[in-house]
């Protein structure tokens, strides 16, 4: 079957089709002590995992929300739509998330702690893995997020971190989720009011009662206003178990399985700065050498944003770069649905940057959940490093 293709004809294109894998990758749990494998050197455990990387078909089918939305898409106009803070700093920076969470932040917003809501890595080599089914449902259900909501997920870098956010959500089933596109850089930019001072509180309890007072949800979107009760109460939900959907990470053994395989199973997409790619740039975590997957292929996610506004550059850019660091050969290979993509990053963030613009362009792909961090921090991983990176 021929891939399934949106023709990008405006910035926002309406969401009329999903694309899944066919059949899907199974969910494999890495090694606890996963063996040392010198480069081209096959293994056999991982013949199996190999095996279970299909080729991918795409169906379409509807969807009921867009993934990226502008600060006047109708859905922030709803007064059901939750914004959750998704923001994320890199583990050399000074900045908090949290702490400028609770300083300023859309209306209403509920703060997605992107570290806390995830599962413990088996051997502790990296944080914010995807949650278990069970931690991401009591995590939503604390914000009063249930599955029928609208959730719109932004950060304060403009397009860093949301994406992951989105990720986790649609890997759990949630439909109605959508990222701000520009975040709140964008959001301030273009006159919409912000909310200070205390945040939103989330109870348990009678929904009706006046306990908490919130500041009005007063915005500027399309010259439209919205004004919410000021005395509105948010009170926790029960968010049953969701159905994870296990095609959409993939683990060490996994990758093990692609780097053995004689023709190539799937493609590794790169996320890193290609300084750090190519290993002339250090790792922002210490100890961590940098340098690359053999056989992966470098795309910054920086180069699919607009540096001045911070948003998502149009389609037919975001298509332009994958080409380029595919090469037109891949590129349509990838399209077709006859080469499956993982994206990594250095710790499965950035990752989904790359991830969504997939996304956006019709083709579904998975994310290496502990990406470069993960792999390079295992023994005998091997590592290519490229002194001079190609033109």
């Amino acid at each position: 079957m021929h891939a399934a293709r949106w023709q990008c004809s405006q910035r926002y294109p309406p969401s009329t089709s999903t694309i899944t894998f066919h059949p899907p990758i199974p969910h494999i749990e890495p090694s606890i002590n996963p063996p040392s494998m010198p480069l081209l050197r096959p293994l056999a455990h991982t013949r199996p995992l190999l095996r279970s990387l299909p080729r991918t078909r795409l169906y379409a089918t509807s969807l009921a929300h867009p993934l990226l939305i502008p600060p006047s898409h109708p859905l922030l106009r709803e007064p059901g739509t939750i914004p959750l803070d998704a923001s994320w700093h890199m583990p050399n920076s000074d900045r908090n998330a949290r702490a400028e969470f609770m300083s300023k932040r859309l209306p209403r917003a509920r703060f997605w702690d992107l570290d806390e809501i995830a599962e413990p890595h088996p051997q502790g080599l990296v944080g914010h893995m995807i949650p278990s089914a069970e931690r991401f449902a009591r995590a939503a259900g604390e914000l009063g997020i249930k599955p029928e909501s609208n959730v719109v997920i932004y950060d304060t870098l403009g397009l860093f971190s949301a994406p992951r956010a989105l990720f986790t959500f649609k890997a759990m089933g949630h439909e109605r989720v959508s990222v701000l596109d520009g975040g709140l850089p964008r959001w301030e930019k273009e006159g919409n009011e912000v909310e200070t001072g205390d945040a939103t509180k989330v109870e348990t309890g009678d929904a009706t009662k006046p306990s908490v007072r919130l500041p009005a949800f007063l915005f500027h979107a399309s010259d439209l206003l919205l004004n919410t009760s000021p005395s509105t109460n948010i009170k926790t939900e029960k968010y049953p178990t969701p159905t994870f959907d296990p095609s959409t990470t993939l683990s060490h053994d996994q990758i093990l399985a692609i780097l053995i395989s004689a023709t190539p199973a799937a493609l590794i997409l790169d996320a890193r700065s290609a300084e750090r790619f190519h290993g002339t740039a250090p790792e922002p975590r210490a100890g961590l050498p940098s340098g690359h997957i053999p056989g992966a292929h470098s795309l910054p996610f920086a180069k699919l944003i607009d540096p001045e506004t911070k948003t998502l550059r149009p389609p037919e850019q975001l298509e332009r770069e994958l080409r380029d660091a595919l090469g037109e050969e891949r590129w349509n290979d990838v399209k077709k649905g006859n080469l499956p993509v993982v994206n990594s990053c250095g710790s499965g963030m950035t990752a989904a940057v790359n991830w969504l613009a997939l996304q956006l362009l019709g083709v579904k792909s998975g994310i290496y959940d502990e990406s470069w961090t993960g792999y390079a921090s295992r023994e005998n991983a091997p590592v290519v490093k490229t002194q001079v990176p190609p033109h």
